[in-house]
């Protein structure tokens, strides 16, 4: 992975050695993370991925299927996504979707920017969202949401973190295997229309 420190953010894929305009801003990137949490036909989610090349006629047969991997492998922040084959809990602490006004609040508050009214590209927006502070809003809830409730709490921490679960339960649990799994579909059919 590039240093965000020392680089500048990528606008551009780079296909078999030819460099391919995307759009870069977190808003469309936030739309597509969306998508993928929703019970969508994957093709939809191939077409919504295509579309964050500017210059669709620099897509073919020939490199549609690294184009794909390109574009995810963007998604990612250039970060490889790593499989486990452990049983542990994949749930996701986020959603764009239900957590936005706790999200736009905590930008302006720590950051003092607003994101209705900005364009970021979508490396920095998954940074600054990662590294929020922990009094924010948003690692609030994202901290209730993994705490696992045991018998080594006292009746009454039992009590409080079940209602703090229930106030910031996501309304449909995200996992980030489903969502991997949604990533792994576009690819497969990626393939399957290349071979058409």
């Amino acid at each position: 992975m590039q240093n965000i420190l020392t680089t500048k953010l990528p606008e551009s894929i780079n296909v078999f050695g030819t460099d391919i305009e995307i759009y870069t801003d977190f808003k469309k990137w936030i739309d597509f993370e969306i998508e993928l949490e929703k019970e969508n036909e994957s093709f939809n989610n191939i077409l919504k991925l295509l579309g964050f090349v500017k210059n669709k006629k620099l897509i073919n047969h020939s490199n549609l299927e690294e184009v794909i991997n390109q574009l995810i492998a963007f998604y990612n922040c250039g970060e490889k996504v790593i499989h486990s084959d452990k049983k542990q809990d994949m749930k996701i602490m986020y959603s764009f979707n239900k957590d936005q006004f706790m999200i736009y609040s905590d930008f302006i508050r720590f950051y003092g920017t607003d994101l209705s009214e900005c364009t970021m590209h979508w490396w920095k927006f998954k940074k600054l969202f990662i590294e929020l502070p922990l009094q924010s809003a948003t690692k609030e809830a994202m901290k209730y949401r993994s705490i696992r409730i045991d018998s080594k709490m006292s009746p009454e921490q039992r009590k409080f973190y079940v209602r703090m679960k229930q106030i910031y339960s996501l309304e449909k649990e995200v996992s980030k295997e489903k969502r991997q799994a949604q990533i792994s579909s576009i690819l497969f059919k990626g393939m399957n229309i290349k071979r058409d």
